[in-house]
């Protein structure tokens, strides 16, 4: 809780637009302390159910004071990088007015949603679908900036229009791809853009925050019955059906164990799959003693992150979720499907063991720091506090390893940084002609 209360201690003109390491803190309480803070042990059954079960008594101990003392080590290096690098928000040009900002949000959600829906109805070639992504990543942008364009009175009727049918189109073709995370993510975004365009909270605000919440935790208990159903059960379903099967799924649950029943049942599926203290602990109990370390071999998919693969079509494709699983058991032989997520902190285990654990969780407080030098800098213009929502919203999936978090950003940044640049351009031009052709005609001897 302490970079939190640090974030809401300082005066609103020194606060960063964004409460990134504050949410990273909390995410990393709920994934890492939380567990045990309760009293719960062996929680995580869905990654575990095939090991042995740890010992409350002997298990946790190594793994309890690593997450202490990495997390103050991420702390440490965001401090330290903070007091030797000054605040130098993104360049991007001159500006753009709210009208041109308005009209080409529009343009991001609905061409954005649109891209999305088509990526999942077709068999996109893998080359293509980093492309298909970026413009989902835009479509973010488009409906975080109309969220600050309407708090500031700047949107009409068709403008809030398409802003609420992106919200909602977004949040269902994320929950039928069967991942909630997608669209706890683009709620989460929402939410920053309008902290971003307000720097208060009001009633209302945590009002919807704990129905979302509430209705994600819900959704989360029939998900593995979704996933059974969309993905394995043979029977291609199309992508106008999958968010209605899923909201059938939780309406059945609601009819048959009320709404008190399938919060419960929500929570507990939470709860044991975000319990990643388990899944850290089985790895420091066998790593290396039964598992050699890795040495470093999962970051190696780093170096071709700053390459577009349709520059790269031969670029390897990773599997780190599946070489993890059958490493270090939790999966069958006969699993060539499955994924099990190796978060970044357990990577660094696996790879270096305790040490690499305090260095790596420091050099990432770096990071963090760094970024927010650049994309969230008290005082920074709106258009840079947008970027770093859709740029620093997907960090916060502290779940996943680290070149899956962390290793598109730089192509990200820079085509982000191009979209912009290219708008503000124009935005500029056209006010430049607007200007030159409300200018009084000269007089003729004047003209030469």
């Amino acid at each position: 809780w302490l970079p939190g209360w640090a974030y809401l201690a300082q005066p609103p003109e020194r606060r960063p637009p964004l409460p990134l390491l504050a949410i990273v803190g909390i995410a990393n309480g709920m994934y890492y302390a939380l567990q045990l803070a309760l009293g719960l042990d062996n929680v995580n059954r869905v990654q575990m159910i095939s090991l042995a079960p740890l010992d409350p008594a002997r298990d946790y101990l190594i793994p309890v004071r690593l997450a202490l003392f990495s997390w103050i080590a991420l702390l440490v290096g965001h401090w330290y990088a903070r007091r030797i690098l000054r605040p130098k928000p993104v360049r991007l040009g001159s500006g753009m007015s709210a009208l041109t900002l308005r009209e080409w949000s529009v343009r991001f959600v609905v061409g954005g949603i649109a891209l999305d829906f088509l990526t999942q109805a077709l068999p996109i070639p893998v080359m293509l679908r980093g492309l298909l992504r970026f413009a989902l990543m835009l479509a973010q942008f488009g409906i975080a900036a109309l969220i600050v364009l309407e708090v500031r009175g700047r949107l009409n009727t068709r403008h809030r229009v398409v802003l609420g049918a992106g919200i909602v189109s977004t949040l269902l073709l994320g929950i039928g791809t069967g991942s909630i995370g997608t669209s706890v993510f683009a709620a989460l975004s929402a939410l920053l853009a309008l902290w971003v365009a307000t720097q208060r909270v009001r009633a209302w605000w945590i009002a919807v925050g704990l129905a979302a919440a509430a209705l994600f935790v819900a959704l989360r208990g029939v998900a593995i019955d979704y996933r059974r159903l969309a993905w394995f059960s043979g029977q291609e379903l199309p992508v106008t059906q999958r968010s209605q099967v899923i909201l059938g799924l939780l309406a059945e649950r609601v009819e048959r164990d009320g709404v008190d029943g399938a919060l419960l049942h929500g929570w507990e599926s939470v709860s044991t799959r975000s319990a990643n203290l388990d899944l850290f602990a089985d790895v420091v109990r066998r790593t290396p003693r039964d598992v050699p370390y890795w040495n470093g071999e999962t970051y190696l998919s780093l170096v071709g992150a700053a390459v577009p693969r349709f520059l790269w079509p031969n670029k390897p494709q990773k599997q780190l979720g599946q070489a993890f699983g059958h490493r270090y058991d939790y999966l069958s032989d006969r699993d060539v499907s499955t994924s099990i997520n190796l978060p970044y902190f357990v990577e660094l285990y696996c790879n270096f063991g305790a040490t690499g654990v305090i260095v790596g969780m420091f050099v990432i407080g770096l990071i963090y720091a760094a970024l927010e030098q650049r994309l969230n800098a008290p005082g920074q213009r709106v258009i840079v506090s947008l970027c770093g929502i859709v740029l620093l919203v997907p960090l916060l999936n502290i779940e996943s390893d680290f070149s899956l978090v962390f290793g598109g950003l730089i192509l990200n940044c820079a085509a982000l940084w191009l979209a912009v640049t290219y708008i503000e351009r124009l935005s500029a031009a056209k006010g430049a002609r607007v200007t030159a052709s409300m200018r009084p005609l000269q007089p003729t001897s004047a003209v030469r």
